[in-house]
């Protein structure tokens, strides 16, 4: 930190709903800071987007301008800022102090500041030759020309990678008709591509073995013919009233009728929810109650595991087809990847992604991404950070995510300890 003086300044955190003054607080604690002595380039200022962090940068122009230029807006910011004895020439001396280093402040967005991190130690992060870190809509345009180049036909028509790319589609997709692909591709990407890169290995997409080591009762499909033969037998010596033997027969034949991703029918879905209130004694098949419009029927251990069979029935097919679906949906993107990778990645061009995981750090320490291996590396590049920034303001903190906080937490750490 900038001298004694600036113990005055703790650490903050400011709490508040949209439109409550945050921007108006940091951009006060940004000029609170040059008035205690701060350089503008050693404070880090970050948001999420170029117009919140243009806005933020103007605000503190316009602050220092008004209160240069007008006694009252002098003594109204001096004020705020806890600095009572300030006015207007200190005030201008400031505006001419961050007039100065504009080309030098780290005013920004997290993707923008990390990118300056990349292109100021490519080295240090195993990057060689030329390279580019892309902007959002170049970006765009090379996934365009990556997935035009996937569906691109060849004299030999369709290619081995295409057919499994277009399988893989299907599954994914699970039989909806999507009569826009492209816009379909982009937003299927945009959702699920950056969760791909986390973890790109088929095995732990969809594998029922490795969510549930010791088995998914759910998918234990019995015979539903043989239980819906048992659950009319209950029914005929049950004296149950008209109305609610309907139920029964419209679910059991539901049931028979009912595919994987279909829409449930109500008379499905009625008594599925009756069925599920009363679930444990339901799958141990006991002696179960279970009222249907405001009668009560109990169903012999027998009907109750018949019931148990018919609801597993639905509920593991459901979850089957969206462990099918979550296969397919790795297969999608592990073709998009093999292309892209070779498109665009060994052409020296990097998207923000790319960036943010390359300076992530691995379990030793080092960037992820670094092809020096388990080296000190990550640590000269935090320590050589570290001793240009004093001090930091994050803007909408809660929409940080872990990966971008794992970037800044070591610096971060550095500076609240210090």
């Amino acid at each position: 930190m900038e001298g004694v003086a600036m113990t005055e300044i703790s650490h903050e955190m400011i709490l508040a709903s949209a439109g409550a003054g945050k921007t108006h607080a940091l951009t006060n604690r940004f000029v609170q800071l040059l008035a205690h002595g701060a350089k503008p380039e050693r404070i880090v200022a970050l948001t999420f987007t170029r117009k919140a962090a243009g806005e933020f940068f103007d605000k503190i122009l316009e602050k220092l301008a008004c209160a240069a230029m007008d006694g009252a807006a002098a003594e109204k910011l001096a004020r705020e800022i806890g600095k009572p004895a300030m006015g207007q020439p200190e005030f201008l001396a400031l505006l001419r102090t961050v007039a100065d280093a504009m080309p030098r402040l780290r005013l920004g967005t997290l993707d923008g500041f990390f990118a300056r991190i990349v292109q100021a130690f490519p080295l240090e992060l195993g990057l060689a030759g030329d390279f580019e870190v892309m902007d959002e809509h170049v970006a765009r345009t090379e996934r365009k020309r990556v997935l035009r180049r996937m569906f691109a036909g060849g004299s030999g028509g369709v290619t081995e990678a295409q057919r499994e790319f277009a399988e893989a589609f299907k599954l994914a997709t699970f039989g909806h008709e999507e009569k826009k692909l492209g816009a379909w591709l982009d937003a299927f990407l945009d959702e699920h591509h950056e969760i791909w890169l986390a973890a790109p290995d088929l095995t732990r997409w969809g594998d029922a073995r490795r969510i549930w080591p010791d088995g998914c009762a759910w998918l234990a499909q019995g015979d539903a013919v043989a239980a819906a033969r048992d659950l009319r037998a209950w029914l005929d010596g049950a004296g149950i009233a008209d109305k609610q033997r309907a139920r029964w027969e419209n679910f059991i034949a539901a049931v028979a009728a009912w595919q994987p991703g279909a829409t449930l029918a109500r008379e499905l879905e009625y008594v599925l929810e009756k069925a599920l209130e009363a679930w444990t004694g339901v799958e141990a098949g006991h002696v179960v109650t279970l009222e249907f419009d405001r009668k009560k029927q109990e169903l012999t251990p027998a009907a109750a595991a018949a019931l148990a069979v018919l609801v597993r029935r639905v509920m593991g097919g459901e979850l089957a087809r969206r462990l099918a679906m979550t296969r397919g949906i790795a297969e999608v993107l592990r073709g998009y990847e093999i292309v892209y990778h070779d498109a665009v990645r060994r052409a020296g061009k990097l998207g923000f992604d790319d960036v943010r995981r390359l300076l992530e750090p691995g379990d030793d320490g080092a960037p992820t991404l670094t092809q020096a291996g388990p080296t000190p590396g990550r640590l000269n590049i935090d320590y050589r950070l570290d001793a240009e920034i004093d001090h930091w303001l994050l803007d909408e903190f809660q929409d940080t995510s872990f990966a971008q906080w794992s970037v800044l937490r070591g610096l971060i750490d550095e500076a609240v300890q210090d």
